[in-house]
Formats: C-alpha cells, structure tokens, sequence
C-alpha cells in the first residue's frame, strides 16, 4: 500500500504535459521517410536512403528544368504572337514573380526567427538553467560547512560548565546537517550529465539552424540578382545610345540566362533539395517525438539512471522526481535546524553572550534561498516550457510547416517563374529589336522620298 501511495504520488499532478497531434505537413514528409531509428542503430543507413528519394527527385527536375531553359534561351527564339512587344504579358509574369518572391521572403525569415534557430535559444536557455541547479549542490555544501565551522567555535566561545548542554544540541543539528548532506550528495548525483547532454543537443541544433539558414538564404540571393540581370538588359535594350551599347553589348538574355538564370535554378534546386532531406528527418522525429526523445535520453544517460528518470518525467509526467525530492528533504532539514535554533536561542544567549548567532542564522537563510531557487529552475512548470517550445513547436511545428511552404514558393520561382520571366523578357527583347529595325527602316524610306 505504501509502494502504491508513492508511486501515486510520483505520477500525480502532471497538468503541465501537454499531448501535441502530427500536423499535416509532418503526416506528409513523415510517409517518405522511414521510423526514425535508435542510437547506433544499423537502420540508420536505410533511414537516410529512405529520406532522401524527394530530394534526389528535386535535383533531377531542377537539372532537366536547368538544361531545358538554357537551351531555350540560347538557341530558340521565342517570337511574340503580335507586332507589337507584349510589354502586358511581360508585366504579367513580373507581377506573379514578385508576389511569390515576396511569399518565399517572408517565409524565409519566418523559418530564420522561429525554426531551429528558435530551437537554439531555447537549449542554450535549458543549458543555461541546468548548469545554474547543478552548481547549486556546491554552493549547499559551501552554506553547510560554514554553518558547521560556525557551530564549532561554541566551544571555544562559551565557557566550560556550558559544553555539556552544548554537545547536546550541538549533536542534534549535526544530524540533521548530516541528513543534509546526504539529501543534497543525492541532489547532485542526480543532475550529473544533464547540462552536457543539452549542450551536444543545443550543438547540433545550431549545426542544423546554420545549414537551414544558408539554404535558405541563397535563393533569395540567386533570385535577386537574376531579376536585376534581366532588368538591366530590358533597360539597355531602351536605352539609346551607340556608346552604352556597346560598352553592354555582352549583357544581352543568352548571357544572363547562362550566367545567372540556368545556373540559379540548379541551385536552387540543391538549396530546396537539402532543406526537403531536413523537413523528412525531422518529420520523422516529430511522428513520435515524445518516445524517440526518451529513447536517446536512456542511450544518453542509462535506463536506471536519474537522468532519465529525471527526463521522462519531465516530457511523460511519469516516474519520481529525484533532484525536487532530495531538495525537499534538504530544505526540511534545514527547516529543522532552524527550529534548533529558535528553541535554544535564549538559553545560548544566556550562556555565550560573546557569541554571534546571527552567523549561524545567515548560513541557513542561505542555503534556504539556495534550495529555493534550485526548486524554482526544476519545477515542470518551469522546464517543460522549454521542451514544449523546442520540440512541438519549434521543431515539429515551424521548422517543418513553414520549411515545407518555403521550399514549395522555391521551387516555384525557380522551376517556373524565373525561366518563365527569362522567356518572357527575351520574347519582349525580339518584339523591340524588331520594332527598332522597322522604325529605323520607315524613318530612312521617309527620309528618301523627302529628297
């Protein structure tokens, strides 16, 4: 029955856990992928394979999609369907360009605040934390041992025909102090390896983060300066002037199709292909993300180990919390020597006015603020937040929807837009050359048939 009523006791109040549904971009990346494989596990191999397929698709359209717009750039020549240069057609294609521009930016910065980089800042906040309660255990055992050395020099302070009553009392805190001792070793036993473990998870998150925000990055760079080259050529082709012609003779639609267009578009569709690989693994993760993290945190720390007992309960509810355990029993004994030391501060007084007890009362206040604020960095309430935010949010929900969403704006500027605004301007840049020509040979049979 006592077994029952503890273990009861360890499991209730879990308010604080919170049960976080799939949402349907992960459903989605997550049937690409297979289950998200154990530490040192040989499946791991197949796992990667597995995860990869959509992204070796993407690479292989975004080469055919490459090839085919340089060639039709460099050796077909799109003619316009009337005389006239399709300057609405062309405005068209540049308006949608810029709406889905504008989307895949927005996106882009969304995924740069809230994805793994948000992940980081919370892990680096959990490390922060972490370390902060395991150096608590040392600066307890600081408090208690000059609160000892305090309780000591009674004996030289007050007189002889005193020691007697004094080694009674004495005797008394010092078992509690011993109990202290005990509660607070067990408090840090139980925290070993916890803060190191959340730094190699905050490393790797941020590994992650950085490639994300490369990849992400360099479309919006590659797009951005193929929009300006084609610009520059539909300005150069209306400018007059031989002298600026031909200092920009070489910036012409086949150039800036080799030169930037074919070669944005295979980039890109690298860029999307890593940051596709990234959305299934995670998705992966995040298809069962409660369980896998509790399986690297028992390969991590060991399956009886405190530190993944202390973990399951924080992500599961489940399972006793030893560090809050034995700070309670900590904070008891201190409570207790406190209560020592009210009961016999007249009689001390009385017999040792030399001696200084607010000493003693400034260590155990102390060491109560100490297991205070320990108590406060370990609460669920306090802790689960940041697993919340990393794991079901961060991770699971925006750097997997809003990555899903940027590379699907990605890949249609790249596989559609751009080649599509690169044929538009070069049918536009035939339209005008034509009309030049014509205007030029009007203007001199007008001139002629003056004279």
């Amino acid at each position: 029955m006592a077994m029952a009523a503890n273990a009861a006791s360890d499991s209730e109040d879990t308010d604080w856990v919170h049960h976080t549904e799939a949402n349907s971009w992960v459903q989605f990346l997550a049937g690409h992928a297979a289950d998200f494989p154990a530490p040192d596990h040989p499946d791991w191999n197949k796992f990667l394979t597995g995860s990869l397929q959509l992204s070796t698709v993407l690479l292989v359209v975004g080469a055919v999609t490459s090839a085919s717009t340089l060639f039709v750039l460099c050796r077909v020549h799109i003619k316009a369907a009337t005389q006239r240069p399709p300057w609405t057609h062309f405005g068209v294609i540049c308006i949608g360009t810029l709406i889905c521009f504008l989307f895949a930016v927005y996106f882009c910065v969304v995924e740069g605040q809230k994805g793994y980089p948000l992940a980081t800042s919370n892990l680096a906040a959990a490390v922060s934390d972490a370390q902060a309660a395991g150096e608590v255990a040392n600066v307890l055992n600081a408090s208690v041992q000059t609160f000892t050395s305090h309780l000591n020099v009674l004996y030289d302070v007050c007189p002889g025909n005193t020691h007697k009553f004094l080694g009674e009392w004495v005797r008394q805190v010092k078992v509690e102090v011993s109990r202290y001792n005990v509660a607070v070793h067990t408090y840090a036993s139980s925290m070993h390896g916890i803060p190191e473990q959340l730094l190699r998870v905050e490393s790797l998150s941020f590994n992650v983060g950085t490639l994300m925000d490369c990849c992400v990055s360099l479309p919006i760079l590659l797009f951005a300066v193929c929009y300006i080259g084609i610009g520059l050529v539909i300005v150069q082709a209306e400018c007059p002037g031989p002298k600026w012609l031909r200092r920009c003779s070489c910036l012409h639609i086949p150039f800036v199709g080799a030169a930037c267009v074919a070669p944005a578009v295979l980039l890109v569709a690298f860029a999307a292909a890593a940051e596709l690989s990234v959305g299934v693994m995670s998705s992966a993760f995040c298809a069962d993300a409660d369980n896998i993290t509790l399986s690297y945190a028992e390969e991590a720390f060991g399956p009886s180990s405190n530190g993944f007992d202390l973990t399951r309960h924080y992500v599961t509810g489940l399972g006793p919390n030893l560090a809050l355990r034995h700070l309670g029993v900590a904070q008891a004994s201190i409570a207790s020597c406190k209560r020592w030391v009210e009961t016999y501060i007249v009689s001390i007084e009385h017999a040792c006015p030399n001696w200084n007890l607010s000493n003693l009362t400034q260590d155990l206040h102390a060491a109560n603020s100490d297991i205070h604020r320990a108590v406060q960095l370990l609460e669920p309430a306090h802790v689960y937040p940041f697993y919340r935010s990393t794991v079901h949010y961060a991770i699971c929900g925006t750097a997997v929807s809003e990555l899903s969403l940027l590379v699907m704006f990605q890949l249609l500027l790249g596989f559609v837009c751009l080649p599509a605004l690169a044929c538009a301007a070069s049918c536009l840049l035939d339209s005008l050359v034509v009309n030049r020509e014509f205007g030029h040979a009007f203007s001199r049979l007008g001139h002629g048939d003056e004279l």
